[in-house]
């Protein structure tokens, strides 16, 4: 009887180790923490990672579902998981691409000022191989709002997009330059 009891002593050890672990990450990096389990909830949902190589360097998407295409495009500072709560209802009918934007989540490059020309650059090169054919619906958010108009203006396959707090652009604006 006493093996059994050090054996549920150690195992309620590991259990205590392993939530104080899992608060402190959650104290110390609670973005970090939401953001991979947002990632995960669009794996669970039967997104694939795919990295795609573009001239600004690989850009993580999540792709899944069939039927027609849909491609969601997160805000400044954000990356694809925050579309976690949208994709999985959608996938069952449209085939779902969920960009981490250069610069953000796990696309390139990582260091350094960001500017516009290569989020766009990055974004138009990575739904060209993504979906080189068919039209598509951009739904974007905040930044990826302004992506959407960009794109819908450069290309012709862009059907429909979705805005989402989103401001104006004017001419062909590509100048400004965020801050990672």
């Amino acid at each position: 009887m006493a093996t059994p009891l050090k054996i549920l002593l150690v195992l309620v050890f590991l259990v205590l180790i392993g939530l104080g672990a899992g608060a402190y990450l959650l104290f110390r990096h609670p973005l970090a923490v939401n953001a991979a389990r947002e990632q995960l909830s669009l794996r669970l949902s039967g997104l694939k990672p795919v990295d795609v190589a573009t001239s600004v360097g690989t850009v993580r998407a999540f792709v899944g579902g069939s039927g027609p295409t849909v491609v969601f495009l997160h805000g400044a500072g954000d990356q694809a998981g925050t579309w976690s709560r949208v994709v999985p209802g959608l996938a069952g009918q449209f085939r779902v691409i969920a960009l981490d934007l250069p610069g953000h989540g796990g696309s390139q490059p990582r260091t350094g000022p960001l500017p516009m020309d290569v989020v766009f650059r990055g974004t138009r090169q990575a739904l060209q191989q993504l979906c080189p054919e068919e039209p598509v619906t951009v739904v974007g958010n905040s930044l990826g709002a302004w992506l959407a108009c960009l794109l819908a203006r450069e290309e012709k396959r862009v059907a429909r997009i979705v805005l989402v707090n989103g401001g104006p652009i004017q001419g062909h604006y590509l100048g400004p330059t965020l801050a990672p």
